[in-house]
Formats: structure tokens, C-alpha cells, sequence
């Protein structure tokens, strides 16, 4: 008896959590507010960041920032939060249209670029060996 009251529990237990993570957005993607807070990001990244070009992603999840050293910053949701990686040499990038697949160590970022495809591609090209 006391095995199936402390199951219970455990299951009882187990659901609030799932319920409390659903109610209050702990399972959804983070979104980008704007350039203000892309900003804030980029501070942390090794020699400043003093932003020249940048694009967040319609969905609001990414973004792709250009600084005035011509370095390029990959900013991607972890958790709940972003973090913001610089391009390196490492970095490979895909142009299938107007979508960039970037792979950089364990990132792999799918990024809507639009009308600007062409410029990013050609950015994180060059940026290698920048960073």
C-alpha cells in the first residue's frame, strides 16, 4: 500500500512539473526583442563587438551579426537563452537559396536569410581567420 501512495505521488509529482513547464513557456525556443538585446549579447564576445550589419530571424530564434572588424557573430538559442559565437576557420557554410546552413564546431544553424543571403554568404567566408 504505502508503494503505490508513494507511485502515486511521484506521478502526481511529475505531471505538476510538466503542467508548470507548459504553463509558463520553459519548453518554447527563445525569440530575439530586437537589436537592443542582440547588443547586450554580443558584449560578451572577445575584443567588443561594435555591430556594422546584423538580421535576426523572422522567427526571431537566431540572428547574424557583422562587426566593423568585418567579424561575424552567430547567435543561436541555448536553453532558454542565446549565446553568440564568432565565425572562425572551422566555420562551413551552405547557400541553398535564400536559406544558409552553418555549421560551426557543435552549431548547426539554418538561417532564412532573404534578400541578404548572398551578403552573408560572402561575409562568413571571408571573416574566417578574423576571429
Amino acid at each position: 500500500m504505502e508503494t503505490l501512495v508513494a507511485l502515486t505521488a511521484i506521478m502526481l509529482s511529475v505531471g505538476a512539473i510538466i503542467w508548470l513547464s507548459a504553463r509558463y513557456g520553459y519548453s518554447d525556443v527563445p525569440h530575439l526583442g530586437g537589436k537592443e538585446e542582440l547588443l547586450a549579447i554580443l558584449v560578451s564576445l572577445p575584443g567588443g563587438f561594435e555591430i556594422a550589419h546584423a538580421q535576426i530571424a523572422a522567427s526571431g530564434d537566431a540572428a547574424l551579426a557583422q562587426d566593423t572588424k568585418g567579424r561575424i557573430a552567430l547567435v543561436a538559442p541555448s536553453g532558454a537563452h542565446f549565446y553568440a559565437k564568432l565565425a572562425g576557420n572551422e566555420t562551413k557554410v551552405l547557400l541553398d537559396g535564400h536559406v544558409l546552413t552553418i555549421h560551426e564546431d557543435a552549431l548547426m544553424l539554418r538561417f532564412d536569410a532573404g534578400d541578404e543571403a548572398d551578403f552573408w554568404d560572402a561575409a562568413i567566408r571571408a571573416a574566417r581567420g578574423r576571429s
